[in-house]
């Protein structure tokens, strides 16, 4: 899967700043695909943070997730807290564990 490997990027590529942050993307590397002029993705690593933030940081970035576009969060650990968040505010999500033990999880409104 492109991008499977959003965190180790975050980690190795970019600055401190930037690390946790939101930031839209497309779904394959070089791809530009985007629906109404809208990027179809967002994606937000958040390795490494301490409770709290991850959770601060994937609700901030759900408030700006438009219909039709996904989140695409990677997490060091099972963020359990927030499956019941996401059931009870009208999203679907799946989850996938990484070969290297990172948690992928991918949100969308639910139709």
């Amino acid at each position: 899967m492109a991008g499977a490997r959003f965190c180790e990027r975050a980690h190795h590529g970019l600055a401190d700043t930037e690390r946790g942050l939101y930031r839209t993307a497309s779904t394959a590397a070089g791809d530009s695909k985007t629906m109404n002029g809208v990027q179809e993705q967002i994606e937000i690593d958040v390795c490494g943070l301490e409770p709290p933030e991850p959770l601060q940081r994937t609700l901030e970035a759900l408030s700006q997730l438009k219909p039709g576009q996904r989140l695409r969060m990677l997490i060091d650990r099972e963020p359990r807290p927030l499956y019941g968040i996401l059931a009870r505010n009208g999203f679907s999500y799946e989850t996938t564990v990484l070969p290297d033990y990172l948690y992928e999880i991918v949100i969308r409104h639910k139709p």
